[in-house]
Protein backbone atom coordinates (compact mmCIF):
# COMPACT_ATOMS: atom_id res chain seq x y z
CA UNK A 1 0.00 0.00 0.00
CA UNK A 2 2.84 2.35 1.00
CA UNK A 3 4.66 1.79 -2.32
CA UNK A 4 1.13 2.44 -4.33
CA UNK A 5 1.07 5.62 -2.52
CA UNK A 6 4.59 6.79 -2.99
CA UNK A 7 4.19 5.75 -6.63
CA UNK A 8 1.56 7.81 -6.89
CA UNK A 9 2.91 10.93 -4.91
CA UNK A 10 5.96 10.50 -7.23
CA UNK A 11 3.77 11.00 -10.11
CA UNK A 12 2.22 13.86 -8.75
CA UNK A 13 5.43 15.79 -7.58
CA UNK A 14 6.82 15.07 -10.95
CA UNK A 15 3.68 17.17 -12.62
CA UNK A 16 3.99 20.23 -10.50
CA UNK A 17 7.40 20.69 -9.82
CA UNK A 18 8.29 19.51 -13.22
CA UNK A 19 10.77 22.17 -14.47
CA UNK A 20 13.15 20.58 -10.90
CA UNK A 21 13.95 17.57 -12.33
CA UNK A 22 13.88 17.83 -16.37
CA UNK A 23 13.87 20.72 -18.74
CA UNK A 24 11.04 22.16 -20.87
CA UNK A 25 12.95 23.10 -24.02
CA UNK A 26 14.31 19.66 -24.15
CA UNK A 27 11.05 18.33 -24.10
CA UNK A 28 9.69 21.03 -26.48
CA UNK A 29 12.57 19.75 -29.35
CA UNK A 30 11.73 16.29 -28.69
CA UNK A 31 8.06 16.60 -29.22
CA UNK A 32 9.20 18.51 -32.19
CA UNK A 33 11.04 15.73 -33.43
CA UNK A 34 14.36 17.95 -32.73
CA UNK A 35 16.19 15.55 -30.39
CA UNK A 36 15.28 13.11 -27.83
CA UNK A 37 13.97 12.46 -23.77
CA UNK A 38 14.38 9.77 -21.27
CA UNK A 39 12.90 9.01 -18.39
CA UNK A 40 15.14 8.68 -15.12
CA UNK A 41 15.85 4.92 -13.78
CA UNK A 42 16.64 6.22 -10.60
CA UNK A 43 15.31 4.43 -7.56
CA UNK A 44 14.85 6.53 -4.56
CA UNK A 45 15.06 4.38 -1.12
CA UNK A 46 12.54 4.28 1.85
CA UNK A 47 12.73 2.01 4.78
CA UNK A 48 9.53 0.79 6.49
CA UNK A 49 8.84 -0.70 9.48
CA UNK A 50 5.94 -2.08 11.50
CA UNK A 51 5.89 -0.13 14.16
CA UNK A 52 7.09 2.61 15.93
CA UNK A 53 9.96 1.25 18.60
CA UNK A 54 11.97 -0.23 15.52
CA UNK A 55 11.99 3.23 13.55
CA UNK A 56 12.97 4.41 16.81
CA UNK A 57 15.73 1.43 17.63
CA UNK A 58 17.15 2.10 14.15
CA UNK A 59 17.82 6.23 14.32
CA UNK A 60 17.89 7.05 18.08
CA UNK A 61 21.49 7.36 18.03
CA UNK A 62 21.99 9.66 15.03
CA UNK A 63 18.86 11.34 15.31
CA UNK A 64 18.36 13.04 18.48
CA UNK A 65 14.93 13.57 19.38
CA UNK A 66 13.18 10.98 16.79
CA UNK A 67 11.04 10.05 19.04
CA UNK A 68 9.02 12.50 18.60
CA UNK A 69 9.17 12.50 14.61
CA UNK A 70 6.53 10.29 12.17
CA UNK A 71 8.69 10.10 9.47
CA UNK A 72 12.56 10.90 8.71
CA UNK A 73 14.38 11.99 5.49
CA UNK A 74 18.35 11.20 5.82
CA UNK A 75 19.80 13.59 3.47
CA UNK A 76 23.29 11.63 4.06
CA UNK A 77 22.17 8.18 3.24
CA UNK A 78 19.89 9.56 0.49
CA UNK A 79 17.01 7.28 2.41
CA UNK A 80 13.51 7.77 4.22
CA UNK A 81 12.35 6.26 7.06
CA UNK A 82 8.38 5.62 7.83
CA UNK A 83 6.05 3.86 9.92
CA UNK A 84 3.02 2.17 9.79
CA UNK A 85 0.30 4.69 11.37
CA UNK A 86 -2.59 6.72 10.78
CA UNK A 87 -3.68 9.23 8.03
CA UNK A 88 -1.84 11.84 10.28
CA UNK A 89 1.44 9.84 9.47
CA UNK A 90 0.67 9.95 6.09
CA UNK A 91 1.26 13.61 5.97
CA UNK A 92 4.61 13.25 7.52
CA UNK A 93 5.32 10.66 4.98
CA UNK A 94 4.36 13.14 2.32
CA UNK A 95 6.52 16.25 3.86
CA UNK A 96 9.42 13.76 3.82
CA UNK A 97 9.34 12.25 0.48
CA UNK A 98 8.70 16.07 -0.80
CA UNK A 99 12.50 16.67 1.04
CA UNK A 100 13.95 13.69 -0.93
CA UNK A 101 12.23 14.58 -3.76
CA UNK A 102 13.82 17.69 -4.53
CA UNK A 103 16.99 16.38 -2.26
CA UNK A 104 17.61 13.59 -5.24
CA UNK A 105 16.30 14.85 -8.47
CA UNK A 106 17.76 18.31 -8.97
CA UNK A 107 21.23 17.67 -8.13
CA UNK A 108 21.24 19.24 -4.76
CA UNK A 109 23.57 20.91 -2.83
CA UNK A 110 24.16 19.44 0.85
CA UNK A 111 21.66 21.30 3.19
CA UNK A 112 20.51 24.14 0.70
CA UNK A 113 18.54 26.00 3.31
CA UNK A 114 21.38 26.01 6.15
CA UNK A 115 21.79 29.83 5.77
CA UNK A 116 18.81 31.36 4.23
CA UNK A 117 15.36 30.50 3.09
CA UNK A 118 14.61 27.56 5.40
CA UNK A 119 11.05 28.68 5.96
CA UNK A 120 10.70 27.92 2.09
CA UNK A 121 12.42 24.69 2.33
CA UNK A 122 9.74 22.96 4.99
CA UNK A 123 6.96 25.46 3.52
CA UNK A 124 7.15 23.24 0.14
CA UNK A 125 7.15 20.10 2.23
CA UNK A 126 3.90 21.10 4.24
CA UNK A 127 2.26 22.21 0.85
CA UNK A 128 2.64 18.72 -0.57
CA UNK A 129 0.93 17.50 2.96
CA UNK A 130 -1.87 19.26 1.91
CA UNK A 131 -2.19 16.64 -0.87
CA UNK A 132 -5.69 15.13 -1.24
CA UNK A 133 -7.01 12.48 -3.80
CA UNK A 134 -10.01 12.32 -4.64
CA UNK A 135 -11.60 9.44 -7.67
CA UNK A 136 -9.00 10.10 -10.53
CA UNK A 137 -7.55 13.11 -9.49
CA UNK A 138 -5.94 14.77 -6.67
CA UNK A 139 -5.95 18.32 -5.06
CA UNK A 140 -3.19 20.14 -3.63
CA UNK A 141 -3.26 23.25 -1.28
CA UNK A 142 -6.63 25.28 -1.52
CA UNK A 143 -8.19 27.43 1.44
CA UNK A 144 -9.34 24.76 3.63
CA UNK A 145 -5.68 22.40 3.82
CA UNK A 146 -4.92 21.30 7.39
CA UNK A 147 -1.68 23.50 7.65
CA UNK A 148 -3.41 26.77 6.44
CA UNK A 149 -6.35 26.49 8.89
CA UNK A 150 -3.60 26.89 11.54
CA UNK A 151 -1.35 30.01 9.16
CA UNK A 152 -5.07 31.96 9.00
CA UNK A 153 -5.44 32.12 12.71
CA UNK A 154 -1.93 32.89 13.84
CA UNK A 155 -2.19 35.71 11.46
CA UNK A 156 -5.85 37.03 11.33
CA UNK A 157 -6.98 36.16 15.24
CA UNK A 158 -3.53 36.08 16.96
CA UNK A 159 -1.55 38.77 14.87
CA UNK A 160 1.76 36.67 14.71
CA UNK A 161 3.40 37.64 11.54
CA UNK A 162 7.33 37.81 11.02
CA UNK A 163 8.37 40.29 8.60
CA UNK A 164 9.69 37.55 5.02
CA UNK A 165 12.76 39.27 4.70
CA UNK A 166 13.65 38.62 8.26
CA UNK A 167 12.58 35.21 8.18
CA UNK A 168 14.24 34.68 5.08
CA UNK A 169 17.54 35.40 6.65
CA UNK A 170 17.24 33.21 9.18
CA UNK A 171 19.76 30.16 9.04
CA UNK A 172 18.83 26.86 10.37
CA UNK A 173 19.99 26.84 13.91
CA UNK A 174 18.01 30.47 14.52
CA UNK A 175 15.06 28.89 13.01
CA UNK A 176 14.66 25.87 14.59
CA UNK A 177 15.65 27.57 17.60
CA UNK A 178 12.91 30.05 17.59
CA UNK A 179 11.08 30.59 20.94
CA UNK A 180 7.63 31.39 18.50
CA UNK A 181 8.93 28.49 16.73
CA UNK A 182 5.67 26.78 15.71
CA UNK A 183 4.41 29.41 14.77
CA UNK A 184 7.14 30.29 12.40
CA UNK A 185 6.28 27.31 10.89
CA UNK A 186 2.30 27.64 10.88
CA UNK A 187 3.14 31.26 8.59
CA UNK A 188 5.81 29.45 6.26
CA UNK A 189 3.08 26.86 5.70
CA UNK A 190 0.90 29.47 5.00
CA UNK A 191 3.11 31.39 2.96
CA UNK A 192 4.37 28.89 0.69
CA UNK A 193 0.83 27.86 -0.14
CA UNK A 194 0.11 31.72 -0.95
CA UNK A 195 2.76 31.60 -3.37
CA UNK A 196 1.59 28.02 -4.90
CA UNK A 197 -2.16 28.92 -5.15
CA UNK A 198 -2.65 32.76 -5.40
CA UNK A 199 -3.01 34.54 -8.71
CA UNK A 200 -4.18 31.84 -10.66
CA UNK A 201 -0.76 30.01 -10.15
CA UNK A 202 1.08 32.80 -11.52
CA UNK A 203 4.25 32.52 -9.13
CA UNK A 204 4.14 28.92 -8.85
CA UNK A 205 6.65 28.52 -12.11
CA UNK A 206 9.04 31.58 -10.77
CA UNK A 207 8.62 29.65 -7.29
CA UNK A 208 9.76 26.20 -8.78
CA UNK A 209 12.84 28.03 -10.82
CA UNK A 210 14.17 29.70 -7.07
CA UNK A 211 13.80 26.09 -5.29
CA UNK A 212 15.49 24.34 -8.07
CA UNK A 213 18.24 27.07 -7.58
CA UNK A 214 18.50 26.87 -3.93
CA UNK A 215 18.45 23.16 -4.21
CA UNK A 216 21.81 23.69 -6.60
CA UNK A 217 23.21 26.36 -4.30
CA UNK A 218 22.90 28.92 -7.03
CA UNK A 219 21.30 31.42 -5.13
CA UNK A 220 22.60 35.01 -5.59
CA UNK A 221 21.56 38.14 -3.48
CA UNK A 222 18.53 39.96 -4.60
CA UNK A 223 16.90 36.10 -6.17
CA UNK A 224 14.11 35.81 -4.58
CA UNK A 225 12.31 39.12 -5.28
CA UNK A 226 13.66 39.37 -8.87
CA UNK A 227 12.75 35.76 -9.79
CA UNK A 228 8.91 35.97 -8.83
CA UNK A 229 9.17 39.70 -9.65
CA UNK A 230 7.60 40.95 -6.38
CA UNK A 231 9.35 42.66 -3.65
CA UNK A 232 8.91 40.88 0.28
CA UNK A 233 6.62 43.80 1.08
CA UNK A 234 4.41 42.89 -2.14
CA UNK A 235 4.10 39.12 -1.26
CA UNK A 236 3.27 40.35 2.28
CA UNK A 237 0.39 42.47 1.13
CA UNK A 238 -0.76 39.86 -1.05
CA UNK A 239 -0.88 36.83 1.79
CA UNK A 240 -2.25 38.81 4.34
CA UNK A 241 -5.02 39.03 1.66
CA UNK A 242 -5.21 35.25 0.27
CA UNK A 243 -6.06 34.59 4.19
CA UNK A 244 -8.88 36.26 4.39
CA UNK A 245 -12.20 34.39 3.70
CA UNK A 246 -14.96 35.58 0.89
CA UNK A 247 -18.93 35.18 1.42
CA UNK A 248 -19.95 31.66 -0.22
CA UNK A 249 -15.76 30.66 -0.85
CA UNK A 250 -16.59 27.34 1.72
CA UNK A 251 -19.77 26.76 0.22
CA UNK A 252 -18.31 26.88 -3.13
CA UNK A 253 -14.27 25.29 -2.52
CA UNK A 254 -14.60 23.33 0.55
CA UNK A 255 -13.03 19.93 -0.48
CA UNK A 256 -13.08 16.62 1.05
CA UNK A 257 -15.83 17.38 3.64
CA UNK A 258 -15.89 13.95 5.19
CA UNK A 259 -12.34 13.98 5.89
CA UNK A 260 -12.30 18.00 7.20
CA UNK A 261 -11.09 17.90 11.06
CA UNK A 262 -10.30 20.74 11.22
CA UNK A 263 -11.42 24.51 10.62
CA UNK A 264 -10.13 28.34 10.94
CA UNK A 265 -12.25 31.09 9.73
CA UNK A 266 -12.14 34.18 11.70
CA UNK A 267 -13.49 37.73 10.77
CA UNK A 268 -15.26 36.32 8.22
CA UNK A 269 -18.54 37.44 6.61
CA UNK A 270 -20.19 33.74 5.88
CA UNK A 271 -23.37 33.12 3.90
CA UNK A 272 -25.73 30.80 5.15
CA UNK A 273 -24.46 28.20 2.26
CA UNK A 274 -21.11 28.49 3.99
CA UNK A 275 -22.46 27.35 7.26
CA UNK A 276 -24.45 24.47 5.66
CA UNK A 277 -21.44 23.40 3.93
CA UNK A 278 -19.21 23.34 7.34
CA UNK A 279 -22.53 21.69 8.91
CA UNK A 280 -21.87 18.58 6.03
CA UNK A 281 -18.23 18.19 7.71
CA UNK A 282 -19.27 15.18 9.96
CA UNK A 283 -15.60 14.65 11.22
CA UNK A 284 -15.12 18.39 12.14
CA UNK A 285 -13.20 18.18 15.85
CA UNK A 286 -12.10 21.97 15.91
CA UNK A 287 -13.65 24.97 14.32
CA UNK A 288 -12.86 28.88 14.98
CA UNK A 289 -15.62 31.30 13.94
CA UNK A 290 -13.88 34.05 16.24
CA UNK A 291 -15.00 37.74 15.35
CA UNK A 292 -18.09 36.98 13.39
CA UNK A 293 -21.35 37.85 13.14
CA UNK A 294 -23.39 34.36 14.24
CA UNK A 295 -26.76 36.20 15.02
CA UNK A 296 -29.89 34.16 13.98
CA UNK A 297 -30.11 30.23 12.83
CA UNK A 298 -26.70 30.42 11.02
CA UNK A 299 -25.15 28.02 13.47
CA UNK A 300 -28.01 25.51 13.03
CA UNK A 301 -25.66 23.20 10.78
CA UNK A 302 -23.19 22.44 13.35
CA UNK A 303 -25.74 20.37 15.00
CA UNK A 304 -24.95 17.82 12.26
CA UNK A 305 -20.74 18.10 13.42
CA UNK A 306 -20.88 14.50 15.55
CA UNK A 307 -17.39 14.85 16.30
CA UNK A 308 -16.99 18.78 16.90
CA UNK A 309 -15.02 19.16 20.24
CA UNK A 310 -13.46 22.45 20.04
CA UNK A 311 -15.84 25.53 19.17
CA UNK A 312 -13.93 29.23 19.14
CA UNK A 313 -16.16 31.88 19.16
CA UNK A 314 -13.86 34.61 20.32
CA UNK A 315 -15.72 38.30 19.83
CA UNK A 316 -18.65 37.29 18.27
CA UNK A 317 -21.97 38.33 17.75
CA UNK A 318 -24.43 36.32 19.05
CA UNK A 319 -27.79 35.88 20.61
CA UNK A 320 -30.35 33.35 22.21
CA UNK A 321 -30.58 31.70 18.88
CA UNK A 322 -27.15 31.47 18.34
CA UNK A 323 -26.49 29.38 21.53
CA UNK A 324 -29.49 27.37 21.61
CA UNK A 325 -27.74 26.34 18.55
CA UNK A 326 -24.45 25.70 20.37
CA UNK A 327 -26.25 23.77 22.74
CA UNK A 328 -27.59 20.97 20.62
CA UNK A 329 -23.25 20.18 20.03
CA UNK A 330 -23.04 16.96 21.95
CA UNK A 331 -19.47 16.13 21.86
CA UNK A 332 -18.67 19.75 22.60
CA UNK A 333 -16.23 19.83 25.12
CA UNK A 334 -14.27 23.05 24.89
CA UNK A 335 -16.10 26.78 23.87
CA UNK A 336 -14.51 29.82 23.96
CA UNK A 337 -16.51 32.90 23.48
CA UNK A 338 -14.50 35.31 25.49
CA UNK A 339 -15.41 38.64 24.24
CA UNK A 340 -19.29 38.27 23.45
CA UNK A 341 -22.52 39.25 24.95
CA UNK A 342 -22.86 35.79 26.94
CA UNK A 343 -25.70 36.41 29.51
CA UNK A 344 -26.23 34.46 32.39
CA UNK A 345 -29.31 33.18 30.72
CA UNK A 346 -27.39 32.05 27.92
CA UNK A 347 -24.95 30.70 30.52
CA UNK A 348 -27.57 28.34 31.80
CA UNK A 349 -28.88 27.17 27.79
CA UNK A 350 -25.06 26.12 27.52
CA UNK A 351 -25.34 23.93 31.06
CA UNK A 352 -27.54 20.97 28.79
CA UNK A 353 -24.04 20.46 27.15
CA UNK A 354 -23.38 16.37 27.97
CA UNK A 355 -19.88 16.59 27.00
CA UNK A 356 -18.61 19.99 28.04
CA UNK A 357 -15.27 20.31 29.69
CA UNK A 358 -14.29 24.17 29.75
CA UNK A 359 -15.62 27.67 29.02
CA UNK A 360 -13.89 30.89 28.22
CA UNK A 361 -16.07 33.37 29.50
CA UNK A 362 -13.75 36.24 30.12
CA UNK A 363 -15.38 39.63 29.20
CA UNK A 364 -18.19 38.68 28.69
CA UNK A 365 -21.94 39.46 31.29
CA UNK A 366 -22.00 36.60 32.67
CA UNK A 367 -21.73 37.25 36.67
CA UNK A 368 -20.54 35.56 39.42
CA UNK A 369 -23.25 34.59 41.11
CA UNK A 370 -24.28 32.42 37.47
CA UNK A 371 -20.97 31.20 37.11
CA UNK A 372 -21.05 29.87 41.07
CA UNK A 373 -24.41 28.46 40.31
CA UNK A 374 -22.80 26.20 37.03
CA UNK A 375 -19.94 25.48 38.89
CA UNK A 376 -22.14 23.85 41.34
CA UNK A 377 -24.44 22.38 38.63
CA UNK A 378 -21.29 20.65 36.97
CA UNK A 379 -17.99 20.75 39.23
CA UNK A 380 -15.59 19.30 36.79
CA UNK A 381 -16.50 21.94 34.22
CA UNK A 382 -13.61 24.77 33.75
CA UNK A 383 -15.24 27.81 33.36
CA UNK A 384 -13.33 31.20 33.51
CA UNK A 385 -15.19 34.32 33.71
CA UNK A 386 -14.35 38.19 34.60
CA UNK A 387 -12.05 40.79 33.01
Amino acid sequence: ELAIKLERWHSVWRQVFFDCWSNSSAIGRWIDGKGSAGVSTKKLKVIFFAHKREYIRELERDVPGIEVSTGYYDDRQKMSFFYAGDQTTEDTWRHELTHQLFSESTRSTKSPFQEQFLWLGEGIAMYFESLVEHDGYVTLGGFDSRRLQYARRRLLKEQFFVPLEMLSRANQQEFQTHPDRAKIYSQSAGVTHYLMNSEHGELQNPLSEFLKLSYQGKLKTGSFAKILGKSFQDLESGYKEYLKIKPNQIAKHLTAETTRTELAIPRAKLSTDDFKAIGRCKNLAWLDLSATDLRGEKLNPLESCGQLQQLFLTGCIIDKESVLAISRIAALQELDLSGTELTDEMLKILSALPNLKAINALGTKVTDKAAQQLKAHSPGLTLKVGD
